[in-house]
């Protein structure tokens, strides 16, 4: 192989110079020392390589051109004799083109989630170096699969390494970095079906070769578990709901998805040079899933459990169909709740259908594994929810713990495979000593005598388990082992074709330990050296070549060294040890050719003979030495010489000659890997001051020549030089230094040079000086400015100089090229400056020409004359103008204090100011200078002059403001410097000389261009431009109302003040129109017209549009959107609001509500019943992010269509009954005391929401309106002060009297930050809630405010449940109530007046074994508090199941019908029974289901009763409540208007998921008992007739006509109860059921049985019912006593229910239209042996029982009947807590 590339070249030089005369300046040859060095000192180990041509480019220069080749950049200096005479240049080249390439597969598995295939390269060149070039190639990584899979990639372009990744640093490897890069491949997601494994290559493309490419390893795929791509669609898109779920997963459950791939748990590699400390762990992502059965989710409250000893929790990604949860943390794991959906209660079918899906995704939450936390450690993760509830209300997931889905499938617990990162594999490269990649390592041990030592570098590769640092330096400690593949020979030996190995042995000496030595017994080259470096289990081949020189040459310049004789013959003592004086040889050692002098050291073998100095061999003593470059060199490795005083020489010439330091040069590469310098050595002298240093070398006798010097002795004759003897301290020593002397002339100079040796005079020479100097050919004078001014006169106060400094400048050319140039004179003692007039006007000094006072010159002129040798007297020249002050004046112009533009208006007097008596105008006085070398041009000189007035009564003079005091007339005095005054009369008349013609008024920061928007309060500059006759114009001033008037259209909405600025204080009805009226002007005067919109302040509202009017005018029919802003405190998050959109009247016939889409979530209701004006009620509360907005946030819009009312002015306001807001997502509004992060408003009118609209006819016609007798802030508190609540004090623990129910926070109202409370309260209480372990923090909650009672504590449970064992809660849990999301949605459903709450609720046995029920009901009274639920607005439902005790048990429960149930109170909904109920519970024997809507009998109470017939024995009931709201226009909107007290199985709550759950008769209701109400339906009882009592028939009727049982109030159906019967006769059936409602009459017996039998009409009658069980029995006859006739026929029925008559046979009712007339109930039956008929039979007479009688008997029967328990159970075993 070539050597590489050259560090240092020798070569002699040839100097030249020409010069204009012959003689001294002929030309002279230097033959020595001339040297380029190439490679900086710290690189001597490399051998140099080529040969410097210098030739000659002119005559005054010398060029030096070299082509060298270089790997690198490196320094290049040039030096003459050992004396540097440039700085160092720079040669670049490009590193050479790759090759091959080596690389190392960072990835042996994939993951279906991890498919990222990586790997690390490394380019290599011919040789194997990785130092590269960096363009003109890439690699690309390639993966084949199984079934001819193919995936490919390109990797990333190399970089130049030094121990780690580019941007993260790491460890410096020293010298040229080598060249890595990283390669990415993801592999495609159709490969992982069946696993397998795939091949990886990486291939290395370069421009104009073919490709190289390397297998790499094998990577396995892993096999992906059925479940997986839920996880990935989860992963793209969290929104989308999963259409289906994985196998084993409950239709009603949570669970979470983990990722299938090793986690890296932060513990970097071990060893190969990577000493990182560990470092953070690699995060992944748990991803929770709500599986909804296809129900949208609505609010849920999950907790992640894991092992936070060795996990930690970093944050999580909520879904963006949800509220942000609030989040808590604990030892076991972190915790979640959110509210609701984003989008509220008013959410699109889109929006829902981003929550409805098999299952829903919830949260992405991170987690990260502790740091350097052991990789056997186990995550112990699983979700568990504490609710996931349903759009409707219902609970899909209740207290369940889910399972995880893992790599291994769905499992209880789940976890994450931890794993260190390890090494890969290792990159290995030979390298030089500094750590620089080596292409070719150099064996110079037969240059050094010393053994060539090399390293081998390795970079260590990490795996990609993730993180950390990719790179590190393999450190040199003895672990590492090389071995050689093999070793090729060179070209030259094996041919261009075949390739020859060689020995080991023959090229390197050592390696085992992968530190290569090249010593003196390997001297064979290798073209490339094959090894192999195995570390441990990891190894890397790599191939480097060697250099050998074949043939290593010692070469002096002379073989004979002989003795030189001095000029005086004597023989002086030199050394060594006194030798004589002797000629020097130069050495050089060349190796194959090529000059490695720089690196070799030269010996002799007889120093005192002849010894090396620097590169030269100085001869001492007579014999011969022999010159080697170390001990151990052969011999033909050496040169030998010998001393000899045989033939003595002497010098024959001593040729001295001058070169210029600081030579010009430049280095360029080129394309083909080398570098071309040339360098120009000046030897001439061109300039007074120009430097050169003095170099020679003698001629002997014999012809040999060598350098002369330093030790000159040198003399001159010439005065234009000036001459410097070396600096014997420098290194090296500069030699005699020679400066062209001030004042030289052109021309030839010579040096006499004498050069001594060991003190005797060996040579004389004469240096030849070539003084190339240019000709002066001009020069030029400069002065600093044109003008000057005598210091004493007032024009230097203008900023005119009284010096001037003076510039000369000497233009030179050069005779042989023609190129001029210059030079500064300035300060040049030859330079002789004369000035005109030579006398009284200025002075020279120091180069600068100064102006005397009392100079009365007009012009100063500078003139310059010198002579420079060579060139003609120069003279140059440069006038300035004196100037002095010739004359002022004073005039008066506009004053510029109200206007800039007035002081281009002339004044020539004042006067009074229009419209203002005792004002006078102002003017500005104005000073002017004129100069006496300009007279034509003035100079204001008015801001620094001083002026005073004569009469301070009638111009008062401030600065050069001149104000009119009064009439009269005052001299105006100017003042300017020390001489300089002026006067002129200024008069003041009182009369008005000018008059205002124009007003303009703008009003900056108008929104939209005319709305005027702002808090309320706010003041809003105004620009005022009055124009006057003469001109003048007034745009600031400081009272612009003496001069002007100001109005406003409407003044309550925007108050001109007297300076202009507007204040804006309320919204206004309409434009406003301000008017700027000149007092006196006629008509004159400005308009603006404006919209005063107000914003909203810190915790305030806002109503309306913010552009324009708020509130736009508008006609009945018109259509109003209302957007609703909240403002909370200056740069806060909003928590928490409750408020009223509320008008003065009734002016909407439609109102709807449209919430932002990514705004504020909240719960909102229109059309209000009881409230009219009403527009919208609107609660929400939500945890902030640090994602959420701050300030001010639009809730939504509000449309109103206006309805006729002949109103042509309403009020339009916003009511915040409660806002919360926080500073930081993390405050804790439940803290004591008050957090500064918190800050909240009650009850407080909304100032920026509060304004009037216009309606109807007005507008219509343009008819001016009256404004409204009140400002809209206060008719809105007009409006709604007297309905708020008036509070004497608040201590609801202490007070019952200040309790509401609902009120946790204790601020004795019912509001959103309630609900806000309760959702901030969950986290507290979690750990109790799961465990049961220790004190229940319910119990001793303490609200902000300071109240704490267990009253208190009740009111976060409005849903009244308890937590009980059958739902899975333990301990100290089962029996404390249960509070979870659905409170907190219950409260804000309350607030926004959808939900009512249950204030009581008592249920017993009828008389007859039925089921008795009283409910009370709260409803929030808008205003913060509750009052009585309104029956007008309310529908009451109990859903019943009804277990017979020892009856065949059914799959269902059996929907009762009219004909088997008997309601005395309510009625049978059985329009929205299904067929069959779901059964609940457990408990045996027959189950009935019925959902009956209960009858309101007083206010906020409803009562239902209810009979089942044909049950015997005991029965049970489990009972539900629920409670349908409605609007004011009688509609529910679902899901806000159907709430249930504890669950229902009915619709619409089954649609929303919701299942039957009694809230009597459950261990998990605070309401009831916790069994179900048990009662006892037994047959009739006989009756005994007492004695006495002559002709009774022998049967009574079993019922008696519209009588009303014992139920809770007055006026309820007319039911009947049992009555006894004779001993023997069947007893008749129980009770029955009455007709609907109150008002009703009797009605249908329960089963049938009952009710035709002389029913009773009531105002609305029931149906009549079939004949009655017992009517078909044979009764006795009594033939002495009639039959009976009872006097009860049918029940009359009113209109909408047809009366039945009480008939054999079935229900013969039916059912009218509304508003028909119902029919006449039947006739009174009769009786005879055959039963009982319609109408007697005809053969029998009509003797019917007189009315009295019967009464009369049925008063004895109910006095003998026998005492009888109307109720089983009369009292609760809880009531609700309100």
């Amino acid at each position: 192989p070539r050597p590489p590339p050259a560090v240092t070249v020798g070569s002699s030089a040839v100097l030249r110079t020409n010069s204009p005369t012959e003689g001294a300046c002929s030309a002279e040859t230097l033959t020595t020392g001339l040297h380029l060095v190439t490679a900086a000192a710290s690189t001597p180990s490399t051998p140099s390589a080529a040969s410097l041509l210098l030739q000659r480019a002119n005559d005054s220069a010398l060029w030096l051109g070299s082509p060298l080749a270089l790997s690198f950049a490196s320094p290049v200096a040039l030096s003459l004799h050992g004396v540097p005479m440039a700085h160092p240049a720079s040669a670049q080249l490009p590193a050479p083109p790759p090759v091959s390439v080596s690389a190392v597969l960072q990835t042996m598995e994939v993951w279906a989630d991890r498919r990222t295939v990586s790997a690390v390269w490394m380019p290599r060149d011919e040789w194997g170096s990785p130092a590269v070039s960096e363009h003109g190639y890439h690699a690309v990584l390639a993966v084949r699969g199984e079934g001819g899979r193919y995936a490919q990639a390109e990797c990333g372009p190399p970089w130049q390494d030094t121990g780690g990744e580019p941007a993260k640093g790491g460890h410096d490897t020293g010298g040229e970095p080598p060249r890595v890069g990283v390669c990415a491949l993801e592999v495609p997601s159709d490969w992982f079906g069946s696993g397998g494994a795939a091949t990886a290559s990486v291939r290395l493309e370069s421009d104009g070769s073919l490709p190289w490419e390397v297998t790499i390893g094998n990577v396995r795929l892993h096999s992906p578990p059925g479940w997986f791509p839920l996880r990935q669609a989860g992963l793209a898109d969290p929104n989308r709901p999963l259409s289906s779920l994985p196998p084993g997963i409950p239709p009603a459950s949570v669970f979470a998805t983990l990722p299938l791939s090793p986690v890296w748990n932060g513990v970097p590699p071990s060893g190969h040079g990577f000493d990182s400390p560990p470092a953070s762990a690699e995060p992944f992502s748990a991803l929770l899933y709500g599986a909804t059965g296809g129900q949208p989710l609505h609010s849920w409250r999950v907790k992640l459990h894991f092992d936070t000893h060795l996990f930690t929790w970093e944050g999580a990604d909520v879904a963006p169909a949800f509220k942000p949860p609030v989040v808590t943390q604990s030892v076991d794991g972190v915790s979640f709740a959110s509210a609701g959906l984003a989008c509220g209660t008013a959410c699109s079918p889109a929006q829902l259908l981003s929550a409805t899906g098999a299952a829903v995704p919830i949260l992405s939450v991170r987690l990260r594994p502790r740091s350097g936390v052991d990789a056997s450690s186990r995550l112990r993760l699983f979700p568990f929810a504490f609710e996931l509830r349903s759009y409707g209300g219902g609970y899909i997931v209740d207290r369940q713990r889910g399972p995880v889905l893992g790599a291994q499938g769905a499992a209880d617990e789940g976890s994450v495979a931890l794993r260190p990162a390890a090494v890969a594999g290792v990159l290995a490269y030979a390298a030089l000593n500094d750590g620089t990649p080596a292409r070719v390592l150099p064996n110079t041990a037969r240059l050094t005598g010393k053994p060539a030592n090399y390293t081998v570098r390795a970079l260590a590769v990490s795996d990609d388990t993730g993180g950390g640092q990719r790179l590190a330096r393999v450190p040199a400690d003895g672990a590492s082992r090389c071995r050689v593949l093999r070793a090729i020979a060179p070209q030259e030996e094996s041919g261009m074709a075949a390739e020859s190995e060689v020995a080991a042995e023959a090229v390197l000496g050592a390696w085992a330990d992968c530190l290569l030595s090249l010593g003196l017994a390997q001297r064979r080259g290798a073209r490339r050296v094959q090894m192999r470096m195995e570390r441990q289990a990891l190894h890397a081949e790599f191939s480097f070549g060697v250099w050998a020189p074949a043939r290593v040459e010692v070469r002096l310049s002379d073989h004979t060294l002989d003795r030189v004789i001095p000029v005086g013959g004597e023989h002086p003592c030199c050394g060594p040890a006194c030798g004589g004086l002797f000629q020097s040889a130069g050495v050089s050692a060349v190796a194959d050719g090529w000059d490695v002098t720089p690196l070799v050291t030269f010996s002799s073998s007889a120093p005192h003979v002849a010894s090396v100095d620097g590169g030269r061999v100085r001869g001492y003593s007579v014999g011969a030495a022999t010159i080697r470059l170390h001990a151990a060199a052969p011999e033909e490795e050496t040169a030998s010489l010998s001393v000899t005083d045989a033939s003595p020489v002497h010098a024959v010439a001593l040729l001295p000659r001058l070169v210029a330091p600081g030579a010009e040069w430049a280095v360029e590469s080129t394309s083909k890997g080398s570098w071309h310098g040339e360098a120009r050595l000046e030897t001439s002298l061109r300039a007074e001051g120009a430097e050169a240093v003095l170099f020679g070398s003698v001629r002997w006798s014999d012809g040999a020549e060598e350098p002369a010097g330093p030790a000159f002795a040198v003399a001159t004759a010439s005065p234009d030089l000036e001459l410097f003897p070396p600096n014997g301290t420098a290194l090296p020593p500069t030699g005699w230094r020679v400066r062209v002397a001030v004042g030289a002339s052109g021309g030839c100079a010579s040096l006499d040079v004498n050069w001594t040796r060991c003190g005797a005079l060996v040579a004389r020479g004469v240096a030849p000086v070539a003084l190339a100097l240019p000709t002066p050919v001009g020069a030029t004078l400069r002065l600093d400015s044109g003008r000057v001014a005598p210091p004493d006169d007032d024009a230097s106060l203008l900023g005119l100089p009284a010096a001037l400094a003076v510039r000369v400048t000497v233009s030179y050319r050069d005779e042989a090229t023609g190129v001029l140039s210059s030079r500064d004179f300035t300060g040049d003692s030859r330079v002789s400056l004369t000035l005109h007039p030579p006398q009284g006007c200025a002075r020279v000094q120091a180069g600068e020409v100064t102006v005397l006072p009392g100079a009365r010159c007009v012009n100063l002129t500078v003139t310059a004359s010198l002579h420079l040798p060579g060139g003609p007297p120069l003279l140059a020249s440069a006038t300035a103008s004196v100037a002095r002050v010739g004359a002022s004046t004073l005039d008066f112009v506009g004053d510029a204090s109200t206007d800039s533009a007035n002081a281009r208006v002339h004044v020539v007097g004042l006067g009074r100011v229009q419209c203002a008596a005792g004002a006078w105008h102002a003017a500005a006085a104005r000073l002017r200078l004129f100069l006496d070398d300009a007279p034509s041009v003035p100079v204001d000189v008015s801001t620094r002059a001083s002026f005073f007035s004569s009469d301070h009564n009638v111009v008062r003079a401030a600065g050069r403001r001149l104000a009119g005091v009064g009439p009269g007339a005052a001299v105006i005095e100017a003042r300017f410097g020390h001489t300089t005054r002026a006067s002129a009369p200024l008069s003041v008349s009182d009369e008005v000389r000018d008059v205002v013609t124009a007003v303009e008024w703008r009003v900056p920061g108008l929104v939209g261009g005319s709305t005027l928007r702002g808090e309320a309060g706010s003041d809003h500059s105004t620009l005022l431009t009055a124009e006057w006759a003469s001109g003048l114009r007034w745009s600031m001033w400081a009272d612009p109302s003496a001069l002007l008037v100001f109005s406003s259209s409407d003044a309550s909405a925007v108050v001109v003040k007297s300076d202009g600025t507007l204040q804006l204080n309320q919204n206004s009805i309409a434009d406003v129109a301000l008017r700027a009226a000149v007092r006196c002007g006629a008509g004159v005067g400005a308009e603006v017209v404006v919209q005063a919109n107000l914003a909203a302040a810190p915790m305030d509202a806002d109503l309306g549009a913010p552009v324009g009017l708020p509130f736009p005018p508008t006609v009945p029919g018109g259509t109003l959107r209302l957007p609703v802003r909240v403002a909370p405190a200056r740069g806060q998050y909003l928590r928490s609001i409750s408020l009223k959109v509320v008008a003065g009247a009734a002016i909407a016939s439609g109102v709807s509500w449209d919430a932002a889409s990514a705004g504020f979530p909240t719960t909102a209701a229109t059309n209000i019943p009881n409230e009219p004006s009403t527009l919208l009620v609107l609660s929400g509360a939500s945890v902030p992010t640090n994602a959420s907005p701050r300030g001010e946030v639009e809730l939504g819009v509000l449309t109103v269509t206006v309805a006729p009312s002949g109103i042509d002015v309403a009020l339009l306001s916003i009511e915040i009954l409660s806002l919360e807001s926080v500073a930081t997502p993390a405050c804790d509004i439940l803290a004591r005391p008050r957090p500064p992060c918190y800050s909240s408003r009650t009850f407080a009118t909304a100032v920026a929401a509060s304004g009037h609209l216009r309606i109807g006819s007005a507008l219509r016609t343009g008819r001016a309106l009256a404004p409204p007798a009140l400002a809209p802030l206060a008719a809105a508190e007009a409006l709604l002060a007297p309905r708020r609540r008036r509070l004497r004090g608040c201590d609801p623990c202490a007070d019952p009297s200040h309790r509401v129910a609902g009120d946790f926070n204790g601020d004795c109202h019912l509001l959103a930050s309630d609900a806000a409370a309760v959702q901030a309260f969950l986290g507290r209480r979690e750990a109790f809630e799961l465990h049961g372990r220790g004190d229940d923090p319910l119990s001793s909650y303490v609200s902000a405010s300071g109240q704490a009672c267990g009253w208190l504590s009740e009111q976060a449970n409005p849903t009244l449940d308890l937590m009980s064992g059958e739902d899975g809660y333990a301990a100290g849990a089962v029996g404390a109530p249960r509070v979870d999301l659905s409170d907190v949605d219950q409260l804000l459903r309350v607030t926004a007046t959808h939900y009512r709450l249950l204030k009581a609720l008592e249920a017993r046995c009828g008389d007859a074994g039925g089921f008795q029920a009283r409910i009370e009901l709260l409803a929030a009274d808008g205003v913060g508090g509750v009052g009585l639920a309104d029956a007008r607005f309310t529908d009451v439902f109990v859903e019943l199941r009804i277990t017979a005790e020892g009856e065949e048990e059914g799959d269902g429960a059996e929907a009762l019908t009219p004909s088997s149930v008997a309601v005395a109170t309510g009625r049978l909904a059985s329009d929205r029974q299904p067929a069959v109920f779901p059964r609940f519970g457990t408990s045996p024997g027959r189950q009935l289901g019925a959902l009956v809507q209960a009858a309101p009998v007083g206010s906020g109470v409803w009562e239902v009763a209810v009979s089942p017939a044909g049950l015997r024995g005991g029965v049970s009931y489990h009972a539900s409540v629920l409670v349908e709201s409605k609007d004011a226009s009688g509609a529910k909107r679902d899901p806000v208007s159907y709430g249930a007290w504890r669950g229902a199985s009915v619709e619409p709550y089954a649609a929303s998921g919701r299942v039957f759950a009694p809230v009597w008769g459950s261990a998990a209701s605070a309401v009831g008992d916790a069994q179900p109400l048990a009662c006892r339906i037994a047959g009739p009882p006989a009756i005994q007739i007492p004695k006495g009592v002559p002709a009774l028939p022998t049967v009574v009727p079993p019922h008696a006509a519209g009588a009303a049982i014992d139920t809770f109030s007055a006026g309820a159906a007319g039911a009947a109860h049992a009555l006894p019967v004779e001993e023997g006769v069947a007893s008749a059936d129980g009770a029955v059921d009455g007709g609907d409602g109150g008002m009703d009459g009797g009605g249908a017996a329960a089963r049938g049985t009952g009710g035709g039998d002389g029913a009773g009409g009531g105002e609305d009658g029931g149906g009549g019912g079939s004949r009655p069980w017992w009517s078909s029995l044979s009764l006795p006859q009594a033939p002495h006593i009639p039959q009976p006739s009872w006097p009860w026929g049918g029940g009359g029925a009113a209109a909408g229910t047809g009366g039945g008559s009480a008939a054999e046979g079935d229900v013969a009712a039916g059912e009218a239209e509304d508003g028909s007339a119902g029919r006449q109930g039947g006739a009174p039956p009769w009786h005879s042996a055959e039963g009982w008929y319609h109408t007697p039979p005809a053969s029998l007479s009509d003797p019917r029982l007189p009315p009295t009688a019967a009464a009369a008997l049925l008063l004895l029967l109910c006095c003998l009947a026998r005492p009888r328990k109307l109720f089983a159970r009369s009292l609760p075993r809880r009531s609700p807590r309100m």
